[in-house]
């Protein structure tokens, strides 16, 4: 059963192994705390994690708020990154965030996605977790 949290402005529904957050606004610093101790809640139940966001509605994030996160993916590291929804300005600085988080990270790289909808957002994590797992037996 997903569950929902506010976070500041947004909204973040939790489906299993699956964050989905609807950003409204800028992310905060505190809204980032926030949403990582949520994330890291779920890599120790489920072993990964994947972020789904929802740029339509969101604004710049503040500085502090990039750092915090770039900080955070020094330890955790989630399976894929899916943002839907972004104009062009929120593209270029999500995409800033993801190269800082990589640089931080070192090893296995997440999947970067930038989609249209939430729909295709849901069919790539699909497809992400369908091509990670073992085929059953015939």
């Amino acid at each position: 059963m997903p569950e929902t949290y506010q976070i500041g402005q947004n909204t973040l529904v939790v489906e299993s192994d699956t964050l989905y957050l609807t950003s409204v606004g800028p992310f905060l610093p505190a809204d980032a705390a926030q949403y990582c101790r949520i994330a890291e809640r779920v890599l120790q139940t489920y072993g990964e994690v994947f972020f789904v966001t929802d740029l339509s509605q969101a604004a710049l994030m503040p500085s502090q708020t990039r750092r915090y996160l770039a900080e955070w993916s020094r330890q955790y590291r989630a399976k894929a990154v899916i943002y839907y929804g972004a104009s062009l300005p929120l593209r270029a600085a999500a995409r800033l965030l993801l190269n800082a988080a990589r640089l931080f990270s070192g090893g296995e790289r997440a999947a970067e996605l930038f989609l249209d909808s939430e729909q295709e957002a849901r069919a790539a994590v699909a497809r992400i977790k369908a091509a990670r797992s073992p085929l059953p037996p015939a």
